[in-house]
């Protein structure tokens, strides 16, 4: 995808839109006939000893469950779970869903976002366009970048990667080549210009912020 004119616009501002999709979704209660919609993929933290003996904690994007009236989280076998929406930080654009203990169940451990380096590989994790389970490579392109969504919430200290991040990546993973999680997926720029999604810059919220807003959230 190529921007028209690239050097003729250089003040213009590129529009942000959310990456949210599949995974976890929601039945409207207010219309029953509604078929369940796929808004976006949560990422279950926890040491796994813990999380073995008590209910999960799962982190998501707040504009993937915001508003919804009931949660069901898409295991990776298929099966579904009733997840309890635990709480939100809208001002971060983060929230923590709950699910109970499950078989064989693997738990994200979060990586240290400070000791990040631009030109580090990273990998997107989530189910891009419906295809579950897809995993993007890119490099961190850049640290610290102040973003602001069409909502108005602004996240700071964003991570820029150039990892393909599409409509149902929110909420999910970028992780370091350890498997540590090092961010959640959030925003892709769109070309003003082409109204399309700008080729190889998005965004996600740092894990550093994700633990302290977690923690935040439970403690609440």
């Amino acid at each position: 995808m190529h921007p028209n004119h690239p050097g003729i616009h250089r003040s213009r501002r590129p529009r942000l839109r959310h990456a949210s999709g599949p995974v976890v979704r929601e039945r409207c209660c207010s219309s029953p006939s509604r078929s369940p919609s796929f808004l976006g993929w949560v990422c279950l933290l926890g040491g796994s000893s813990r999380a073995a003996a008590r209910a999960v904690q799962a982190q998501t994007n707040n504009h993937v469950v915001s508003g919804e009236q009931t949660i069901e989280v898409v295991l990776a076998n298929g099966s579904t779970e009733q997840a309890q929406l635990v709480g939100t930080a809208a001002a971060d654009d983060l929230a923590v869903v709950r699910i109970q203990p499950f078989a064989h169940m693997t738990v994200a451990q979060i990586g240290d976002s400070s000791r990040l380096i631009v030109g580090q590989e990273v990998l997107a994790i989530g189910n891009p366009l419906g295809i579950t389970e897809t995993a993007t490579q890119g490099i961190v392109s850049a640290l610290n970048k102040s973003v602001t969504e069409s909502t108005g919430t602004t996240i700071s200290n964003a991570i820029q990667t150039d990892a393909a991040v599409n409509p149902g990546n929110s909420g999910g993973a970028l992780v370091n080549l350890q498997g540590q999680l090092i961010g959640i997926p959030t925003l892709t720029a769109m070309n003003t210009e082409s109204n399309t999604a700008a080729n190889g810059v998005s965004f996600a919220i740092p894990s550093n912020l994700v633990e302290t807003v977690l923690q935040q959230i439970l403690q609440q």
